[in-house]
């Protein structure tokens, strides 16, 4: 039974383990798929379009991606968990922070505008990262209304708002990219974007939830300190995932960004287990961080027992077979990616020990340790990067980027046991 583990894993009273279980697949599935369509259309694009042209694409990707955190300042995730605790359960508050959501794309749109004539991104590149603004900038107000169905776990209306979107863009972008117009083909990401929005808004129906309809006072004052710790811990997060894209293009150009992020994305697909398993939990976890600190204690442990052997292997069938796997997805003219993989695959273990923890000090609401940790493996990564991204290239960015995964699991392995003390502590 695919539910097994989560009966293993969720043994604690008041629970039902059926639909945990079902939540972490329905999740799992939402995030396979949409990651799996996603890298689809950019291994196509890179066959088909060249190392050069793909760096364009993956350029615009990373760097619209990080400076949408403008206008995602840690609230889907606050949502969440407040939902999840019983905290925000108003249409008035989730409209008030829709509205605040919605403001910030402005901002977004013009920092968006400055970075390309500070580092003079002109001609193709530039509209190629236009496009994936306009992406990020619906896709960002889509993923709100999704997180109050997931925070209600309700991952079935989740899973089929993914599923319809990434479909429909896998079949536009399939067809663009065959015939030959690499621009079109970008395109077609925030015009699926649009459709898909309008299609849930109008279908799904995001703002019916289990609550109270009356419309109340919100202080906005309080909802922005509350969302204060949210929000520079996924600033911190998101450069960090993004910068050695930024930097790997100021200093060896568009051509090293494609080499890097054609092994990156294999990388980063793996993290859909982490991702999927310990976001399916989220709720969980903030719920019991409330009401049994002891089964939340338990539920770590066991998720580590699941995680942490599929960690292992799946690093050493990419470090053992990172020149087959290149050559099966993207070809012989990304032969430099090899490499790149066959690092990266190292850092596998550490980013699935940690991923856990970053969710359950959330849930824990304590974002501070997920802040310090965060700006010192920030700091630390783009020192690295500047100083091996000149002498190795690709190689360089992945290696910078495993020694901080190494780093963060360290921290966070003598962070939980001072934190396991405070848990005590409370308990009594």
């Amino acid at each position: 039974m695919l539910t097994s583990p989560l009966k293993f894993l969720i043994h604690i009273p008041n629970r039902k383990i059926g639909k945990t279980g079902v939540n972490t697949i329905l999740l799992a599935i939402a995030d396979i798929f949409g990651k799996a369509a996603l890298f689809f259309i950019f291994v196509f694009y890179a066959r088909s379009f060249g190392v050069q042209t793909y760096g364009y694409l993956s350029f615009a990707y990373g760097a619209t991606a990080l400076l949408v955190i403008i206008a995602d300042p840690g609230i889907n995730q606050f949502i969440i968990r407040e939902i999840a605790s019983k905290n925000l359960h108003t249409i008035a508050a989730l409209t008030r922070l829709f509205i605040i959501k919605a403001v910030l794309l402005l901002p977004y749109g013009m920092v968006t505008l400055l970075y390309c004539l500070c580092f003079d991104i002109t001609g193709r590149p530039f509209l190629f990262v236009i496009f994936m603004m306009f992406y990020f900038w619906i896709d960002s107000l889509h993923q709100f209304i999704r997180n109050i169905y997931r925070a209600q776990e309700k991952m079935n209306i989740d899973l089929i708002s993914r599923v319809n979107e990434r479909t429909l863009l896998l079949v536009i972008a399939i067809i663009f990219i065959s015939l030959r117009t690499p621009l079109l083909s970008a395109f077609c990401f925030p015009l699926v974007a649009l459709f898909s929005i309008l299609l849930d808004i109008f279908w799904l129906r995001p703002f019916r939830i289990r609550a109270p309809l009356e419309m109340v006072s919100i202080n906005l004052v309080k909802i922005f300190k509350k969302t204060l710790p949210f929000t520079v811990s996924h600033i911190i997060f998101v450069i960090y995932f993004r910068v050695d894209i930024l930097m790997l293009q100021a200093i060896t150009g568009f051509e090293s960004v494609g080499i890097y992020t054609a092994a990156y994305r294999i990388f980063e697909g793996t993290q859909l287990i982490p991702i999927a398993f310990a976001g399916s939990l989220y709720p969980v976890f903030s719920r019991l961080s409330k009401e049994d600190r002891i089964g939340l204690q338990v539920i770590k442990v066991k998720a580590l027992i699941i995680l942490m052997p599929v960690a292992i292997f799946v690093s050493i069938v990419l470090f053992v077979f990172s020149e087959e796997i290149i050559n099966i997805f993207y070809g012989s003219d990304y032969i430099g990616s090899q490499a790149v993989l066959s690092i990266l695959a190292l850092g596998i273990i550490f980013n699935y020990y940690y991923m856990v923890f970053t969710y359950l000090f959330s849930a824990l609401d304590k974002q501070g340790h997920v802040v310090i940790f965060g700006l010192i493996i920030l700091i630390l990564n783009i020192v690295l990067n500047i100083i091996l991204i000149p002498i190795y290239g690709p190689s360089g960015a992945a290696a910078a980027t495993v020694i901080c995964e190494l780093l963060i699991t360290l921290i966070i392995f003598f962070l939980t046991k001072n934190l396991l003390k405070i848990i005590a502590n409370e308990k009594r």
